[in-house]
Formats: C-alpha cells, structure tokens, sequence
C-alpha cells in the first residue's frame, strides 16, 4: 500500500514524504546523515547565482519607502499591514493554556522614525481609525517596516482586527 522500500535516486524524488515520518523529519531519511547530502549525491546545479556574489540575505533590510497611490495623503494616514506571530495568530494555538500565556497582545508597529516624527512613544496608547472603527492600542516599533506602513497584530484571541490591508489614521486619543 504504501510502495516500494526502495528509495528512489535523489534526482527523482519531487518532495520528502515517508510513511511515520512527520513534515521535514522525513528529509533525515533521504541524507545520508543528519544535515548531510542527499543519498546518491547532489541531484542538481545552481542556475542563478546571487547578484553580489555571495550568499543571498535570506530577508531584505526593510526600511524601503512605501509611496501610498494617488490622492492619499501621506501625512497621519498609513497602509495597515497584518502582523502574525507563532502563538496566537492561528485559531488553535491559544486554545492552550501554557501556549496562551505566550500570546502577545493587540498592538499597532510603525517604524521608529516615524512614531519619533509624529511625538508617538513605544508604550503609548494610540487611536486607530479604519472603515469608519476605532481601535485604541499601544505602540512597538518595528524597525523592519517600510516607512508609510503600520502594523496590526493579527488573529490574536479576544481581538478582532480590522479586515487588513487598509488605509488607517492614527492619533493620540483625546
């Protein structure tokens, strides 16, 4: 039922998967060690190398200017991007107790050029208005933002984001 014990050749085989063996534990029973090559030797060549010569940076800096289209003001209005995070932003994860306590809470990023430039400090409580919705939230920066971004905790427990991405103005509350 479940095919032949015999392993194909590394070339061949188009993703690991073994009967028993869960998501990448299944990729130690094609090496030949653990973190090693591949049985029957490295199945392929490198087309495209790497603009620098090295090796890639596996994410980009951030910090690239983000230009809102026309007719959006970019002064106090920001994009709103979803932020998710490991426990929490999944609808089981904070089913558990132990795994709950790990779960941030609700919170809006922007970089921290721009909450300088705008008088907001990381902690504050900060208004958001989105579709006609207020929301009022502290502030973490992020230095990984594009400047004209604003981040929103995603899919946390007992919060309901707005549906996202979408145009946000954010204010000290009054």
């Amino acid at each position: 039922m479940e095919g032949t014990p015999v392993e194909p050749p590394g070339a061949l085989i188009p993703f690991f998967w073994s009967p028993g063996w869960n998501s990448i534990q299944a990729t130690n029973k094609f090496q030949s060690e653990i973190a090693g090559a591949l049985k029957g030797g490295d199945p392929g060549v490198r087309l495209i190398e790497p603009a620098s010569g090295g090796e890639a940076e596996p994410f980009p800096a951030g910090g690239e200017e983000f230009a809102p289209p026309a007719g959006k003001p970019l002064t106090g209005t920001w994009l709103a991007v979803p932020l998710y995070h490991i426990f929490g932003s999944e609808e089981l994860s904070a089913w558990s107790p132990s795994v709950r306590e790990l779960v941030p809470a609700p919170y809006v990023s922007l970089r921290p050029e721009e909450a300088y430039r705008f008088g907001f400090a990381e902690g504050q409580e900060l208004e958001i208005a989105v579709e006609g919705r207020s929301f009022t939230l502290p502030l973490r920066t992020a230095p990984g933002l594009a400047k004209g971004l604003a981040g929103i905790a995603a899919g946390l427990p007992d919060f309901r984001e707005p549906r996202l991405p979408a145009w946000v103005t954010i204010s000290i509350p009054s």
